[in-house]
């Protein structure tokens, strides 16, 4: 499973990449200026990149979002103390 932060994820080709990576079970996070309209399977990010506050609220978002899904993947591996 991979991790993926795609740009321009509600245009045409973000979209399609986005859906894709997401059905073959990778991780994705996809950035947009828009809202996703319709069924959205990827971690969805509203956020223009030409605001420098915007890019770094984004990028803490998705820093945060992926050190939780590696803990939770870190106990679901981890051996049962029973």
């Amino acid at each position: 499973m991979g991790n993926y932060l795609i740009t321009g994820a509600c245009g045409g080709m973000g979209t399609a990449l986005c859906r894709a990576l997401t059905a073959a079970g990778d991780r994705v996070w996809g950035l947009d200026r828009a809202e996703p309209k319709g069924d959205c399977p990827w971690h969805s990010i509203q956020a223009d990149l030409t605001h420098p506050a915007a890019l770094a609220a984004a990028a803490e978002r998705v820093r945060q979002e992926a050190m939780i899904f590696r803990l939770l993947e870190y106990r679901s591996s981890a051996p049962s103390a029973f």
